[in-house]
């Protein structure tokens, strides 16, 4: 949502273009190296400002409609976690997960508002 600009921001004041993911960024400015794994319940495809502030369902037809946009497939996000756990094990890494709580689904379906009133 606003990583974006920050990154360009960071390219127009020399950091190499090459340089997008936080980890490798990190390890340019000789940051410790840490990675975090977010298994979300929706696709990455949900535009931003309706998945995090309005909501994405309204009636059940909505929510027919977003049905198959949730629950996606982590294989490859477990997969990219299998290089890390050496670094882990080893003490070179910090890794971890965020997993969506209880209270953060129903709020993205909803929004904040109508999971408060429900």
């Amino acid at each position: 949502m606003w990583w974006d600009l920050t990154l360009e921001r960071w390219h127009r004041e020399g950091l190499p273009c090459q340089l997008t993911d936080v980890f490798e960024i990190g390890e340019y400015f000789g940051l410790d190296p840490y990675k975090q794994f977010w298994f979300s319940t929706t696709d990455r495809t949900i535009e931003a400002v309706r998945h995090h502030v309005r909501g994405m369902v309204d009636d059940m037809d909505s929510y027919r409609h977003v049905r198959p946009t949730l629950y996606p497939d982590h294989t490859a996000a477990i997969t990219a976690m299998q290089p890390w756990s050496c670094r882990q094990t080893s003490g070179d890494a910090v890794v971890w997960i965020t997993l969506e709580g209880f209270f953060w689904f129903p709020r993205t379906l909803l929004s904040f508002e109508r999971l408060m009133f429900a």
